[in-house]
């Protein structure tokens, strides 16, 4: 092994290669933080992390949208979104966190590496916009995103019309199913509730021809509301538990989803609109 013009040479027995070098340059150290360190338990990371990376953007366009914003009030929330959907978790706060927009992919990151561990350390420059997290040997950087997150508080119905409570794995059983329906069709699946339950349906179906049903306690008005059925794959994948609650105000309203149990969680969807 060799290393000469920028270019490293290998050579064993029979075989040889060369790969071209980078400069040293192009790798600077990151910045010296000097604000205090503190500890985090790794059990809300872990815990609350998946329920909301799924609903970041994935477009750098718009790089709000492409993080998970921290709002440290009274309690601690994280919410992302991507203009269709949002999902939001509260907790008490234990720590005086800082309110920043961490980029979602960098989370994803040390949502992996952090499982094993109790607790991770955890300091943020406000001079530098950058957040640090340290496990063990280990410390991993990354700059903050910078820009006004979108007032979200403003989409979250104070008003509904209609509940229903369904299992969630048969949900997520009923969605699939007709999911292969809807490919063809913008991806969109409709949802038609009455008090007895839940009739599973791609846009374009009439009569009973490729739908399902699932029985469901409902409260309140009939509804039909329609959705793009990748939104609720990914969130009936993301969120455990027994069973989802679905509060509706009308079809072209922002629609609710909650955990039975965990009242902590919301995450909205923006319902795709159909003509009746």
């Amino acid at each position: 092994m060799e290393v000469k013009e920028k270019q490293l040479f290998i050579k064993a027995e029979k075989s040889q290669g060369k790969f071209p070098l980078m400069n040293v340059e192009d790798f600077p150290l990151p910045p010296k933080i000097e604000e205090k360190e503190q500890k985090i338990k790794t059990e809300f990371l872990v815990k609350s992390l998946p329920l909301v990376l799924f609903s970041a953007s994935s477009d750098e366009t718009r790089p709000a949208l492409s993080g998970i914003n921290f709002l440290t009030n009274e309690e601690l929330v994280i919410v992302a979104t991507d203009g269709f959907r949002l999902s939001l978790v509260k907790t008490k706060k234990e720590k005086q966190l800082p309110s920043v927009i961490v980029p979602a992919d960098f989370l994803r990151e040390i949502n992996h590496f952090i499982k094993d561990e109790k607790e991770v350390h955890f300091s943020y420059s406000e001079k530098e916009k950058v957040i640090r997290f340290k496990m063990g040997e280990s410390e991993f950087y990354s700059r903050l995103i910078e820009g006004e997150f979108p007032p979200f508080d403003k989409v979250i119905p104070q008003e509904k019309k209609t509940t229903v409570k369904l299992e969630r794995e048969e949900f997520l059983r009923k969605v699939k199913l007709i999911s292969v329906f809807a490919r063809d069709f913008s991806y969109i699946i409709v949802l038609e509730i009455d008090k007895n339950g839940v009739r599973f349906m791609p846009k374009t179906t009439e009569g009973e021809e490729n739908t399902s049903f699932q029985e469901a306690e409902v409260e309140g008005e009939d509804q039909r509301v329609a959705f793009n059925y990748k939104f609720l794959l990914d969130l009936l994948n993301a969120v455990g538990g027994k069973n989802i609650i679905i509060e509706i105000l009308r079809s072209d309203a922002p629609v609710v989803f909650k955990l039975e149990n965990n009242q902590d969680f919301l995450h909205i969807i923006m319902p795709v609109r159909i003509q009746e």
